[in-house]
C-alpha cells in the first residue's frame, strides 16, 4: 500500500495530511496554515499578514486612515469634513458655519454684531454713532442713531435740547439772560452785569 501506520514514505496519510494535520502546502483540512491564514493568505477574521482585509481596511475599519464611509477617526472626509458637512474650524464647503457667517465672520457683509467690514450697521451708524453716508453725527434726513436728534447734545443745526448753541446763544442770537454777543438785549439795551473790564465778546470763552 506505501504507508505504514497510516503515513506514506513522505509523511502523509491517504488524505494527503502530515501527523501533524497539515498537507504538503501546509494547510490542514479547514483549508488553514499553522499560523491560522487560509491559502489566499487570510485568517479566520478576514485579515492578512498585514492586518489588512481583503478591501485593504485594517482591524478597526479604515483604510488609508479612513472608514468604509470615507472619514477619518477623528469623523474627518479626506476633504476635511464631518458627517454633518463641517470641517474642523466649524465651516462647511460653502466655507459658512452653522450660522451662515463666512470664515471672516460675516453674513451678508454683517458680522455678528451687525457691522459691515467699516464698523457699520445695516442702518449706516457705527458704534460712535457716525453715519457711514455723511461721516456726522447726523444722517441725510438730519436724524441720529439713537433717533433722538441730537449728536453729543446738540442737533443738526447745532442747538441742544434748550436752544441754545456750543457757546450759549440760541437761534436769534442771544443767551440765557436775554443779551447777544455784544451784551445787548433786544431792545438795545446792555447787560447790567456786563463790565468794560470784561474781555470782548470774541475773546470769551
Amino acid at each position: 500500500t506505501g504507508f505504514w501506520q497510516g503515513y506514506n514514505q513522505a509523511g502523509f496519510d491517504i488524505n494527503g495530511f502530515n501527523n501533524l494535520g497539515f498537507d504538503i502546502n501546509g494547510f490542514n483540512a479547514q483549508g488553514m496554515d499553522a499560523e491560522g491564514y487560509d491559502r489566499q493568505g487570510f485568517n479566520a477574521q478576514g485579515f492578512d499578514r498585514t492586518g489588512l482585509d481583503l478591501e485593504g481596511y485594517d482591524i478597526n475599519g479604515f483604510r488609508g486612515g479612513f472608514d468604509r464611509a470615507g472619514y477619518d477617526i477623528n469623523g474627518y472626509d479626506i476633504g476635511g469634513y464631518n458627517r454633518d458637512g463641517y470641517d474642523a474650524d466649524g465651516f462647511n464647503r460653502q466655507d459658512v458655519d452653522i450660522d451662515g457667517y463666512d470664515r471672516d465672520g460675516f453674513k451678508d457683509g454683517y458680522d455678528r454684531a451687525g457691522l459691515d467690514v467699516d464698523g457699520f450697521n445695516e442702518e449706516g451708524w457705527n458704534n460712535e454713532g457716525i453715519n457711514k453716508e455723511t461721516n456726522t453725527g447726523f444722517d441725510v434726513n438730519g436724524d441720529t442713531a439713537d433717533g433722538t436728534g441730537y449728536f453729543e447734545g446738540y442737533n443738526e443745526a447745532g442747538f441742544n435740547e434748550d436752544g441754545f448753541d456750543i457757546n450759549g446763544f440760541d437761534a436769534d442770537g442771544f443767551d440765557v439772560n436775554g443779551y447777544d454777543v455784544d451784551h445787548l438785549d433786544i431792545n438795545g439795551n446792555t447787560d447790567p452785569d456786563f463790565s468794560d473790564a470784561d474781555p470782548p465778546a470774541d475773546e470769551e470763552v
